[in-house]
Protein backbone atom coordinates (compact mmCIF):
# COMPACT_ATOMS: atom_id res chain seq x y z
CA UNK A 1 0.00 0.00 0.00
CA UNK A 2 2.71 2.35 0.75
CA UNK A 3 4.69 1.92 -2.47
CA UNK A 4 1.70 2.30 -4.34
CA UNK A 5 1.21 5.78 -2.56
CA UNK A 6 4.90 6.49 -3.18
CA UNK A 7 4.28 5.06 -6.83
CA UNK A 8 1.21 7.88 -7.22
CA UNK A 9 3.25 10.48 -5.78
CA UNK A 10 6.20 10.34 -7.95
CA UNK A 11 3.66 9.97 -11.32
CA UNK A 12 1.69 13.05 -9.89
CA UNK A 13 5.82 14.71 -9.86
CA UNK A 14 6.63 13.63 -13.19
CA UNK A 15 3.30 14.84 -14.62
CA UNK A 16 3.56 18.14 -12.92
CA UNK A 17 7.23 18.73 -14.57
CA UNK A 18 5.93 17.41 -17.43
CA UNK A 19 3.43 20.10 -17.86
CA UNK A 20 5.80 22.62 -16.24
CA UNK A 21 8.46 21.86 -19.16
CA UNK A 22 5.30 22.39 -22.26
CA UNK A 23 4.74 25.22 -20.58
CA UNK A 24 8.23 26.73 -20.73
CA UNK A 25 8.61 25.31 -24.38
CA UNK A 26 5.37 27.14 -25.25
CA UNK A 27 6.67 30.36 -23.22
CA UNK A 28 10.24 30.26 -25.43
CA UNK A 29 7.85 30.13 -28.92
CA UNK A 30 5.83 32.75 -27.76
CA UNK A 31 9.42 34.98 -26.61
CA UNK A 32 10.84 34.08 -29.67
CA UNK A 33 7.94 35.23 -32.54
CA UNK A 34 7.63 38.20 -30.51
CA UNK A 35 11.39 39.06 -30.43
CA UNK A 36 11.43 38.12 -34.59
CA UNK A 37 8.28 40.59 -34.80
CA UNK A 38 10.06 43.52 -32.93
CA UNK A 39 13.37 43.27 -34.86
CA UNK A 40 11.12 43.76 -38.11
CA UNK A 41 9.75 46.32 -36.44
CA UNK A 42 12.99 48.34 -35.68
CA UNK A 43 14.33 47.59 -39.04
CA UNK A 44 10.64 49.09 -40.44
CA UNK A 45 11.59 52.10 -37.95
CA UNK A 46 15.06 52.41 -38.84
CA UNK A 47 14.14 52.67 -42.53
CA UNK A 48 11.90 55.34 -42.32
CA UNK A 49 14.18 57.31 -40.27
CA UNK A 50 16.56 56.97 -43.20
CA UNK A 51 13.87 57.92 -45.44
CA UNK A 52 12.79 61.10 -43.48
CA UNK A 53 16.34 61.99 -43.24
CA UNK A 54 16.85 62.04 -46.73
CA UNK A 55 13.80 63.85 -47.43
CA UNK A 56 14.66 66.62 -44.58
CA UNK A 57 18.05 67.16 -46.29
CA UNK A 58 16.78 67.62 -49.67
CA UNK A 59 14.25 70.38 -48.33
CA UNK A 60 17.13 71.85 -46.70
CA UNK A 61 19.09 71.59 -50.13
CA UNK A 62 16.11 72.95 -51.68
CA UNK A 63 15.18 75.86 -48.82
CA UNK A 64 19.08 76.57 -49.11
CA UNK A 65 18.82 77.24 -52.68
CA UNK A 66 15.85 79.56 -52.53
CA UNK A 67 17.17 81.55 -50.02
CA UNK A 68 20.89 82.50 -52.47
CA UNK A 69 18.22 82.82 -56.00
CA UNK A 70 16.00 85.30 -53.12
CA UNK A 71 18.97 87.10 -52.13
CA UNK A 72 20.55 87.55 -55.80
CA UNK A 73 17.06 89.15 -57.00
CA UNK A 74 17.23 91.49 -54.10
CA UNK A 75 21.01 92.12 -54.74
CA UNK A 76 20.08 92.78 -58.36
CA UNK A 77 16.98 94.65 -57.96
CA UNK A 78 18.54 97.34 -55.60
CA UNK A 79 21.96 97.29 -57.48
CA UNK A 80 20.17 99.04 -60.31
Amino acid sequence: MRLRKEKETNLEAINRIYMDSKRAEARVVECTDQIRSLSIDRTNIAMDIASARAQQEKLETEIKQHGEDTEGARERLFSG
